[in-house]
């Protein structure tokens, strides 16, 4: 009995186990299952989900992308001007996840690519080069072709916001959500670059001759600086000179006549005594002038008044 009960019980794990079918659905994106009868109704949603045991190995799952993608468009556009202009639109999307309607119809409108033997996969990208890049790239020709090279240099956030707007005008007939479209990059012709570059090198030129004549101006007025301090310095060494040497005419200058004079008081004196000796001699007479003979050389010689 309890053998019985024992492979009865094995056998119903087999048969529960057997009638199960777990699938792994990645984050941002939903699933349905695909057979011999065609699409299933119910939508599984991310996660490890169990899809039934029926044809178990004839069923596959197709996964739709439901994440948010940013994806380029480059295009050439002939402007009105005859110049080529080379232009990158990011449109930033998603599947409109609200519309139940168009999640179902995307199942049976896009061919799904292949991910593993019993896996399929509807990405983002296949489904906007389906249904929108075409729209993006009519969009971007009819706005941008009127303009000039020079109107759409001065325009361009302005253009781009047009352009934003009519696509998200035009995505809502699809199941396409737009979020922006912006131009990320311009790639302009090159003999408008050459000549920007001829005129940037001009500028360039300018400049630079402006800071060598600033750094000239510079060198001058540091040089004329460096010669007023110079003249400065000098005449304040002139005039401590000449404070010195009017110190030293205040101080000795009195001597030095004290000195002259007393020096020229001993020359005289010897002159007068060597007149006064010849004068006693006989035929020998010194004259002087009336009120100038001095008084000491009758003295000197024993003679009175």
């Amino acid at each position: 009995m309890k053998k019985l009960i024992m492979m009865f019980a094995m056998v119903a794990t087999l048969v529960l186990t057997g009638c199960t079918d777990y699938r792994d659905i990645p984050v941002s994106t939903v699933g349905k299952v695909v057979d011999n009868g065609g699409v299933s109704k119910e939508t599984y949603q991310a996660g490890k989900r169990d899809i039934g045991y029926a044809f178990k190995y004839t069923k596959k799952m197709i996964l739709l992308d439901q994440s948010v993608e940013i994806i380029p468009m480059n295009l050439d556009i002939r402007l009105s001007d005859n110049q080529t202009l080379g232009v990158t639109l990011a449109v930033k999307l998603q599947l409109d996840i609200s519309n139940k309607d168009s999640i179902d119809s995307m199942f049976t409108l896009i061919t799904p690519v292949k991910v593993d033997d019993n896996t399929m996969k509807i990405p983002l990208t296949l489904i906007y080069k389906k249904l929108g890049a075409d729209l993006v790239q009519r969009t971007l020709v009819e706005v941008v072709t009127p303009e000039s090279l020079e109107s759409f240099q001065k325009d361009r956030k302005k253009i781009n916001d047009a352009i934003e707007n009519i696509i998200k005008k035009r995505f809502e007939s699809t199941p396409l959500l737009l979020y922006s479209a912006t131009i990320t990059k311009v790639q302009y012709p090159q003999t408008y670059i050459d000549k920007a570059n001829d005129i940037k090198d001009m500028q360039m030129n300018v400049e630079k001759t402006r800071e060598q004549e600033k750094a000239k101006r510079a060198k001058l007025e540091e040089q004329e600086a460096t010669i007023v301090i110079d003249q400065r310095v000098r005449l304040a060494q002139a005039e401590t000179i000449r404070l010195e040497n009017l110190k030293t005419t205040d101080g000795i200058n009195p001597m030095l006549l004290e000195y002259r004079k007393l020096e020229l008081e001993r020359l005289r004196l010897e002159v007068d005594l060597e007149f006064a000796k010849n004068s006693g001699k006989a035929g020998n007479t010194v004259y002087y002038p009336v009120g100038q003979k001095p008084e000491y050389i009758n003295t000197r010689l024993g003679q009175t008044k």
